[in-house]
């Protein structure tokens, strides 16, 4: 009952305001996610890893290598929390962005958009 009413819900809500609202995209917003760079888009491989990979530092390799050595002791490390999502960041910039064809200065407007947008540029 828990679970069954947001998914019954949710989109009973979504159908039904989505005809009373007209929301226009920000001006340039439109053209950051167009199709006029006709830059490859990431595979799908490539994706799951970006998304997985913290997951994957902080506990599936913590569980493989045994008590003492030295290796473990790299992995605890990697292993935690805001490093491990610091790495997978720094590696999704280089599979999902410099990879396809992205600078420097296109991906800083990717990452100064949100929250801080208007403190940032």
């Amino acid at each position: 009952m828990k679970i069954g009413t947001p998914m019954l819900a949710g989109p009973a809500f979504g159908s039904c305001i989505f005809k009373r609202m007209d929301v226009q995209a920000p001006e340039g917003q439109a053209d950051q996610f167009s199709n006029i760079h006709n830059r490859e888009h990431p595979g799908f491989g490539i994706t799951l890893i970006a998304i997985l990979m913290p997951v994957l530092l902080i506990g599936a390799f913590s569980a493989v290598f045994g008590e003492g050595s030295l290796l473990k002791d790299w992995i605890a490390f990697i292993g935690k929390p805001i490093i491990a999502l610091m790495v997978s960041v720094v590696v999704s910039f280089f599979t999902l962005g410099y990879a396809r064809g992205f600078n420097k200065v296109e991906l800083n407007q990717f990452m100064a958009g949100g929250a801080f947008e208007n403190e940032l540029g």
